[in-house]
Order: structure tokens, then sequence, then C-alpha cells
């Protein structure tokens, strides 16, 4: 290979890795099942978000990729809430509210209205809200905020946006 040749290989290949997102920036946000979950976060006191998926479903591949390969998302995630992932056909058995289940009856038991849905509970288990569809990066992150000031004791999350643009 000529030395002009393999200038414009490392040039692409220098282009290229600046151009996709690198998962070795990004933590990988640690998914724990329900029950682990909600006894972690009574432990911590954080807030419990919990991503339910479908295998079929594509905007849940999407937004599970996207939280892991946005560091600043995945690393808040890691360090502020605790995260589960119910999938909608799940056998595993989970002990949920002294009573045992299998993940696909949990998401039955929590009623998404849709895949993919996030829901947040409080540090003590109890449910906050829920929001279902893709969400973006930048959306989820002002969702965070929403959660964690608390503002959702006096808003609804619509509000909430309205009053922080």
């Amino acid at each position: 290979m000529t030395a002009m040749k393999v200038k414009w290989v490392l040039i692409f290949g220098l282009v290229l890795a600046c151009l996709v997102p690198s998962p070795v920036l990004a933590k990988s946000i640690a998914w724990l099942p329900l029950d682990q979950g909600v006894q972690q976060a009574r432990q911590k006191q954080r807030f419990v978000l919990v991503h339910f998926y479908a295998d079929w479903c594509h905007d849940c591949h999407t937004m599970a990729n996207e939280m892991n390969l946005t560091p600043a998302l995945s690393q808040r995630l890691n360090q502020s809430f605790v995260t589960v992932r119910l999938p909608q056909k799940g056998k595993r058995q989970i002990t949920y509210q002294g009573k045992v289940k299998t993940e696909a009856q949990l998401v039955r038991h929590f009623r998404p209205s849709g895949f993919p849905t996030l829901m947040f509970l409080s540090p003590d288990g109890q449910e906050i809200g829920k929001m279902s569809g893709y969400i973006a990066p930048a959306e989820l992150a002002k969702l965070l905020d929403f959660v964690q000031s608390r503002a959702y004791q006096k808003m609804n999350f619509e509000t909430y946006l309205k009053q922080a643009s």
C-alpha cells in the first residue's frame, strides 16, 4: 500500500470513529429486576425508572440504546435512579408486594398503554406516573428533572415543560 493510501485509510478511520457513538464513553445502565430495584430504591432513597418493553418493539430498543449511548443520561440514571426493565413476555418470577408473579404478569398489573412505556416509582415504591411512546434523550433528561425535583407533586409534565421554557 502506498503512503498516500495509508494516509487516506487513517483519515477515513478517524472520521468514522468520530461519527459513531462510542459505548466506551457511556457506562451501561445497571438494569435490575423489579423486586431488587424496589428494595435498592428504599435502601438508597432513589426514584425507580421502570422501562416496559417488548422484543418486537423497535422504539423500545432504540430508547434503551440511546439511554446507554448518551453518557450524561446513563451516568445520571446509574447515580441518581434505580433502573428496572420489565419485558412484555418475561417469564422470570418476581416477588412484588408479597406476591410472586412473572414479569409478564407484572406488566399486565401496571397496565402500560403501549411500548415503550417509562414508569416512575417513588423511593417507597408508590407509582408517580407513566409516559408511553418513544422519548428522545433531551426530553428524557427533562423528565428526569421533573421527577427528581418532585415537581410532579404540584403539576403535570406538560405544565412543567411550559414553565421551564
